[in-house]
Order: structure tokens, then C-alpha cells, then sequence
């Protein structure tokens, strides 16, 4: 049965993991994303800076796309809450969130899926805001956004092919 038709799930039954808009792509042990279709290697970005850093990489790396939506957050399969989110969608479709980490929390996985904002989607929009309630505001945090100017200055000076690219020891 399609999400948000028919009858609607209790909060316990919500698992919206297939409205994700594609494959969603995991960062390396390296820090960095391996897209397909991407000559370079895409970084992780510091939590906090969803906003601004894929912005920010949608500049930089023009085969992505900036998207705005809804985080869904699942534990152990149950869906518990949503925030509004900015991520990358990738030139196949896939989920490129650098500013996402993958977590536990009381010993269950934490999962993710994503929810765009388009018109595709507004019946998986409603059916999340009857289930968990309306998604939190935002949550870009003013402090990280120095982080995410390091971690794109250092990018810079990679692109540039300086061999003086010193690493900072408290950058993300």
C-alpha cells in the first residue's frame, strides 16, 4: 500500500523510510563521500550547518543539487520526530547529507529518511505531521558555521593544488 493512502498508521507503525528521494550515501572512515558521477571526493561538513554548507557545496561541486525538506528521524523503527533539513541530491538521485552522522541512542540505531520539499511529496508531509507532529524549525548553529568556513577554505587551497595546506588540528 502507498505511504499516505488508505488508512493511516499509528506513530508505532510510521516508518517513512521510502520517501526517502533516492540511495542515501554514507561517508568513508575518511570523512569524505565517494558520489557517483563525481571526480572529487565530497567532505563531511560540521553538524549544525545544513543550510549553509550544502549551499555552499552545491557551488562547489555543481553536479549536486541543494534540497530543502524534512529529517525524519526513526529509532528502532518507530518514527519520533522531524526537523527541517537541507541536504545534496547527487546526479543519480542519491541523498548526499554531509551534515548528518549516523547514531545509537539507548542502543538502537538511529535511521534517517528525507522528505522533499515538493509537491510529490505533500501526503507523506501530512501523514509525518499527523503521526509525530509539525517538523522543529531549522537547527543551523551560528558557532559551526565558523567550522564549515575551514572546512571550505581548505577545499579552496585543494583545488588550487597549493602544496601549503596545513591541517589545523581543531578543524572538524
Amino acid at each position: 500500500m502507498p505511504l499516505g493512502r488508505a488508512r493511516q498508521p499509528s506513530a508505532k507503525q510510521a516508518n517513512l523510510s521510502s520517501v526517502s528521494c533516492g540511495k542515501i550515501i554514507q561517508a568513508g572512515s575518511d570523512g569524505f563521500f565517494v558520489v557517483p558521477g563525481i571526480a572529487k571526493l565530497v567532505p563531511q561538513m560540521p553538524p549544525g550547518t545544513c543550510t549553509e554548507s550544502s549551499a555552499e557545496l552545491t557551488e562547489r561541486f555543481p553536479e549536486l543539487r541543494y534540497q530543502e525538506g524534512i529529517l525524519v528521524m526513526s529509532i528502532g523503527g518507530e518514527t519520533k520526530t522531524s526537523v527541517r533539513h537541507a541536504w545534496n541530491v547527487g546526479p543519480n538521485d542519491e541523498i548526499v547529507d554531509t551534515t548528518n552522522r549516523p547514531t545509537v541512542w539507548l542502543g538502537q540505531e538511529v535511521t534517517f529518511s528525507y522528505i522533499p520539499d515538493d509537491a510529490k511529496h505533500d501526503n507523506d508531509r501530512r501523514l509525518l505531521e499527523q503521526t509525530v507532529g509539525p517538523p522543529a524549525d531549522y537547527d543551523d548553529d551560528p558557532q559551526a558555521r565558523e567550522d564549515a568556513q575551514l572546512v571550505l577554505h581548505w577545499l579552496a587551497q585543494l583545488a588550487e593544488g597549493s602544496d601549503n595546506v596545513e591541517a589545523d588540528e581543531d578543524a572538524p
